[in-house]
């Protein structure tokens, strides 16, 4: 396992649907190898308003086990039903970085808000085509989350179709 990273990106995912998200997935962890900082996987697929994705016990989303030091293993995720998650953070892991997953809890902004502000990432990496996805750019880029984002001095990163970042 690499060193502790003293950076983090939060990378947005999915379970492997959208081709964009595994696009922005590789890049953000181009840029964080470069950058020398560990990943969040931002799970996308989990977001919902009816159910929570996480279990009671060690790993529900009020304790604070859900933090940059603490970490679900693959096998857990696994267990938990997110196969394709485990599989993500051994990919990045096997490019020597520090991976850890976020299970959303809500949905748009809400869901975004919570992981910034519970991990304090340095870049939020999420795809261009976030445009055409129900708003979420906008959420992204206005209102709380652009609040919250100007506090944590987090930069948010568009990654296109081929992969490049978008300026």
């Amino acid at each position: 396992m690499p060193e502790r990273s003293t950076s983090w990106y939060l990378v947005a995912t999915d379970d492997g649907s959208d081709p964009a998200y595994t696009v922005t997935r590789e890049a953000g962890f181009d840029l964080a190898v470069k950058e020398d900082a560990g990943v969040i996987l931002y799970d996308r697929t989990s977001e919902s308003k009816l159910t929570n994705p996480y279990p009671s016990g060690p790993w529900s989303d009020e304790d604070d086990a859900l933090s940059p030091d603490n970490e679900m293993e693959p096998e857990t995720l696994r267990e938990m039903g997110r196969g394709y998650l485990a599989d993500q953070v051994v990919e990045g892991r096997d490019r020597g970085l520090q991976v850890r997953a976020h299970l959303a809890v809500d949905t748009g902004a809400e869901a975004l808000s919570d992981a910034v502000e519970r991990y304090q990432p340095e870049t939020v990496v999420f795809p261009e085509s976030i445009e055409d996805d129900g708003g979420l750019l906008d959420k992204v880029t206005h209102d709380t989350v652009a609040d919250l984002l100007a506090d944590t001095r987090a930069r948010v990163v568009l990654i296109d179709d081929d992969g490049n970042r978008v300026d």
